[in-house]
């Protein structure tokens, strides 16, 4: 990856970078693919939210020409194998078809 100087990342546009004040610069593949790669560990430091992290990945994945992945809706993480659709209202079908004994507990 080419190093970015300081007058270089300044004169940028705001939309070579995957997130605003110009965070992530994914101008080239050769960008991207560091910005993919090192979403993790700014998400460990903190110093971007989960979601900020989904966006860097999805935007460098843009770049880079791969498809994108679908959002899981309950969870909000994106899944490789297809998506899975929770029901958080679901309840388990033991409580209302299944009367408990004092031998069952």
């Amino acid at each position: 990856m080419a190093k970015l100087s300081t007058k270089t990342r300044k004169a940028m546009p705001a939309k070579s970078f995957a997130l605003p004040g110009k965070k992530f610069p994914i101008e080239n593949k050769s960008h991207a693919r560091a910005a993919e790669r090192d979403v993790g560990r700014a998400e460990k430091a903190g110093s971007i939210t989960p979601m900020e992290g989904e966006e860097v990945q999805a935007k460098a994945k843009a770049k880079l020409g791969e498809p994108k992945l679908p959002v899981l809706p309950a969870m909000g993480k994106t899944h490789d194998k297809g998506a899975i659709v929770f029901d958080n209202n679901m309840k388990p079908f033991h409580h209302e078809s299944v009367k408990h004994t004092s031998e069952d507990r």
